[in-house]
């Protein structure tokens, strides 16, 4: 019994010691997150989609500490219907009715971040993370009336900052499952805004002299 009993404490010890050892210095982290994740929609015809992917690889610096980028894709799109008045640039007439309006929005950027396992033990760690990003975005918005279609396409590039902070789940020692809340800015030339922005992950990470 007493065997038995050593061994469990054993295990549970590597458990732990294997889960720590992840983030130690050289250790490789490559992995993969979804954020701004919504759908909705509406009585009124209102209908509303988006989503991120990043893609990441870091490496630990040093213990607990990893540095590392992200490539952000986004996309998002929006459809309305309503009843109102409206001018036609393109007939310069005027006039009261049914007005379909969209909105479709993709990006691509960078998103450098450094990261902090400041708490936890065994499969279980706490994070802090805080990064920056920089993104082209292609824009169509489009306006359809009875007496046509009216498109504006729109290409600008935005710049940003995030800061947030995160649990990690270990399911094995070599992969880890993550969820993170956060708070980020971003400007634009129409304007700054700010959201809060949460995220969910997976992650594999290789030791060092194992890649």
């Amino acid at each position: 019994m007493t065997k038995h009993l050593l061994l469990l404490a054993g295990l549970i010890g590597l458990a732990g010691g294997s889960a720590h050892a992840q983030t130690e210095r050289g250790t490789t982290l490559i992995g993969l997150s979804a954020g701004n994740l919504s759908y909705g929609r509406a009585t009124d015809g209102f209908r509303q989609l988006s989503g991120t992917l990043t893609p990441t690889v870091g490496r630990f610096v040093a213990d607990n500490l990893l540095v590392g980028v992200g490539v952000q894709l986004g996309h998002s799109r929006s459809e309305s219907t309503y009843t109102g008045y409206y001018y036609e640039p393109w007939t310069s007439t005027s006039g009261y009715g049914t007005i379909g309006y969209s909105r479709r929005n993709w990006s691509a950027g960078l998103t450098p971040f450094a990261r902090y396992y400041f708490l936890g033990r065994g499969r279980h760690r706490l994070f802090a993370e805080a990064s920056v990003h920089a993104q082209h975005n292609w824009t169509l918005e489009r306006y359809e009336t009875e007496q046509g279609r009216l498109s504006n396409p729109q290409r600008f590039v935005s710049l940003g900052a995030r800061a947030a902070v995160g649990y990690s789940y270990f399911i094995s020692p070599r992969t880890a499952l993550e969820v993170s809340a956060g708070y980020q800015r971003t400007y634009a030339p129409s304007g700054a805004t700010g959201k809060l922005d949460g995220r969910i992950g997976i992650n594999f990470l290789l030791p060092a002299g194992k890649r």
